[in-house]
C-alpha cells in the first residue's frame, strides 16, 4: 500500500509538472508572435519611410538635370545672338550679365539640394542604425525574457508539485520525490533526496539548473 501511494504521489507530481510546463510554453510561443508582428511592422514601416526618401530624391535629380538642361538652351541662344546680325552689343551684353545671374542662382540652387542630399542620406544612416539597436535591444530583451520564464516555469512547477504531493499523500513525508529537468527539458525523477545532492556535489548538473521537489527548488 505503502509503495502504491509513492507511485501515485509520484505520478501526480510528474503530471503537474508536464502541464506546468505546456503552460509556460503556450505563453512563450505567444509572447514570441507578438514580438514578431511587432518587429515586422515596425521594419515595413521603415521600409516606407526610406522609399519615400528614395523617391524625393529622385525628384530632385529629375529637377536638377531640368534646370541644367534650360542653362545649357539659355547660353546656346546667346552665343546664337553674339554671331553676326544676331543684335545689338548692348543686349546682348545685358542678356549676358542676367544669364550668368541666372547661372550662379542655378549653382546656388544644385549646392542647397546636393546638401538636402546629404541630410537624406545622414538620415538613412541614422534610420538604420536605430533599426539595428531596436534589434540588438530586441534580442536582449527577448534572451531576459527566456531566462525570466525559464525562472518563473521552475518555480511553478515546484508550486503545482507541491500541491499535489499535499493532496495526494494527504501531508506524508516530504523530500522523497525529486525531480530535475534535463538540459533537453525533460523530467527526470523521482529521486530521494540523498542520491540529488551526491550528484549535485559530484557536478552532474550545470550551477542554474533547476532541480525540483515536492516542497521547494533545490539549486
Amino acid at each position: 500500500m505503502q509503495e502504491a501511494a509513492l507511485q501515485e504521489r509520484s505520478d501526480r507530481q510528474r503530471l503537474a509538472l508536464e502541464q506546468a510546463q505546456r503552460e509556460q510554453l503556450r505563453e512563450r510561443e505567444l509572447r514570441a508572435s507578438s514580438a514578431a508582428r511587432d518587429q515586422a511592422q515596425q521594419h515595413q514601416a521603415q521600409q516606407q519611410q526610406q522609399l519615400l526618401l528614395q523617391q524625393q530624391a529622385q525628384q530632385r535629380r529629375r529637377l536638377q538635370l531640368f534646370e541644367q538642361q534650360q542653362l545649357a538652351e539659355a547660353v546656346r541662344a546667346e552665343m546664337q545672338q553674339q554671331q553676326p546680325g544676331g543684335g545689338s552689343s548692348s543686349s546682348s551684353t545685358a542678356q549676358h550679365q542676367q544669364l550668368q545671374q541666372q547661372q550662379l542662382q542655378l549653382q546656388q540652387q544644385q549646392q542647397q539640394r546636393q546638401q538636402q542630399l546629404q541630410q537624406l542620406h545622414r538620415m538613412q544612416l541614422q534610420q538604420q542604425q536605430q533599426q539595428q539597436q531596436l534589434q540588438a535591444a530586441a534580442a536582449a530583451e527577448a534572451a531576459a525574457s527566456e531566462a525570466a520564464e525559464a525562472r518563473e516555469a521552475a518555480a511553478a512547477a515546484a508550486a503545482a508539485a507541491a500541491d499535489a504531493a499535499r493532496g495526494g499523500a494527504g501531508g506524508g513525508e516530504g523530500g522523497s520525490g525529486w525531480f530535475y529537468l534535463d538540459p533537453q527539458n525533460r523530467i527526470q525523477g523521482p529521486f530521494d533526496g540523498s542520491e540529488m545532492r551526491q550528484w549535485f556535489e559530484a557536478g552532474y548538473f550545470q550551477v542554474l539548473s533547476s532541480i525540483l521537489t515536492d516542497a521547494c527548488t533545490f539549486m
